[in-house]
C-alpha cells in the first residue's frame, strides 16, 4: 500500500515522499529518484510491484523544487540553492540507513535521478549496496540550443528565479513525443525551470562520467533502444566508465524513455503489459542477486 509523508532536511525544509512497504519480511530498502521535472509518483508502478511481490521497502522522494516539495515563495521547477538541492539526496540516504539498520540499501535513479545516484556513489563509497540507473542522460539526442543558453545566462544575472519554458526550445519531434505530452497532463510534473536550476543542472550532468570512474558499487544500467530523449550509446559509455567490476547493461528493444510506460506509469499505454513486466523482472532479478 502506498503512503505519503515528509523527511525533514537539516535546513528545516521538508521533502515529500511516497512509501511502499511489503506485507512480510523486508529484503532490502530502495530509494527512488525521479528525472528532471518529475515527482515521486513516477515510481508508483515500480514501487508497488517491488514492495508487494518482491519484498523491497521502497521510498520515492519529490526532490526539492519538484512535485510536492516546492520551497516557499518559489515556483515548481526552481530551487533557492543548487548545492542544497544535491545535498538533500545525501541526507535522505543517511536518514533511511539509520532508520533501517542492517538492511541492504539501493538507489534507483531514472534519467537525471541516475546522475544523482552516481554522484552519491562517487562521494560516499560503500554507503549503498547497489545502484540502478535507468536511461542515464549521458548523450542527449539533441544538444542544448544556443538560444536557450543565452536566455539562461541573461536571467541568471538579472532574474535567476525567472521560469523558462524549456520545451519550446526542443525539436518538434521531442515536443510532440509521448513523454512530453503525458508530462503536460500531469499536474505534479513540470516542463518549466528557473534559470538558476538550469544553470546548475548542466555541469552536474556533465560530471556523470567523472563520477562513474570512482564508483565501486554494483551497478545495473537500464536503457531502451527507442529512447527519444537520450542516445542508447550513452548507456554503453557509462558502463565502460564505471570503476566497479560488477556492472550490467540491459537494453530493452522498442523501449521508450519511460520503459514501456512503467516509469512513469500510463493507464492508456500502447505497450504490451508483458513488456513492463520484463522491466520489473530485470530489476528484481538483479536485486535478488545482490
Amino acid at each position: 500500500m502506498e503512503s505519503q509523508d515528509r523527511f525533514e532536511m537539516t535546513d528545516g525544509f521538508r521533502i515529500s515522499y511516497r512509501h511502499w512497504q511489503p506485507q512480510g519480511d523486508v529484503k532490502g530498502v530502495l530509494l527512488a529518484l525521479h528525472g528532471t521535472g518529475g515527482h515521486s509518483g513516477n515510481f508508483a508502478f515500480m514501487g508497488k510491484r517491488l514492495a508487494e511481490e518482491h519484498g523491497m521497502e521502497v521510498y520515492a522522494i519529490d526532490r526539492r523544487g519538484f512535485g510536492n516539495s516546492v520551497e516557499e515563495g518559489l515556483k515548481r521547477g526552481n530551487v533557492s540553492n543548487f548545492r542544497r538541492y544535491l545535498q538533500d539526496v545525501d541526507e535522505t540516504v543517511e536518514a533511511l540507513r539509520v532508520s533501517h539498520p542492517g538492511k541492504k540499501f539501493y538507489i534507483f535513479g531514472k534519467s537525471e535521478g541516475a546522475i544523482h545516484a552516481l554522484r552519491h556513489g562517487a562521494n560516499h563509497p560503500g554507503s549503498v549496496d547497489g545502484l540502478i540507473l535507468a536511461a542515464p542522460p549521458i548523450r542527449p539526442r539533441v544538444g542544448v540550443p544556443p538560444a536557450l543558453i543565452a536566455r539562461v545566462m541573461y536571467h541568471l544575472v538579472f532574474s535567476p528565479n525567472t521560469i523558462i519554458d524549456a520545451v519550446k526550445y526542443q525539436s518538434r519531434e521531442q515536443r510532440e513525443s509521448e513523454e512530453i505530452m503525458a508530462s503536460a497532463e500531469d499536474p505534479l510534473q513540470t516542463l518549466n525551470y528557473s534559470a538558476r536550476f538550469l544553470y546548475g543542472l548542466s555541469p552536474f550532468i556533465r560530471a556523470a562520467l567523472a563520477n562513474a570512474k570512482t564508483v565501486q558499487d554494483p551497478t545495473l544500467i537500464l536503457q531502451g533502444d527507442a529512447d527519444n530523449l537520450v542516445l542508447p550509446s550513452g548507456a554503453q559509455t557509462l558502463l565502460d566508465a564505471l570503476a566497479t567490476k560488477d556492472k550490467t547493461l540491459r537494453i530493452f528493444p522498442g523501449c521508450n524513455h519511460g520503459f514501456y510506460d512503467s516509469l512513469p506509469p500510463r493507464s492508456n499505454s500502447k505497450y504490451d503489459p508483458a513488456k513492463r513486466e520484463s522491466v520489473v523482472s530485470t530489476v528484481n532479478d538483479w536485486l535478488e542477486a545482490h
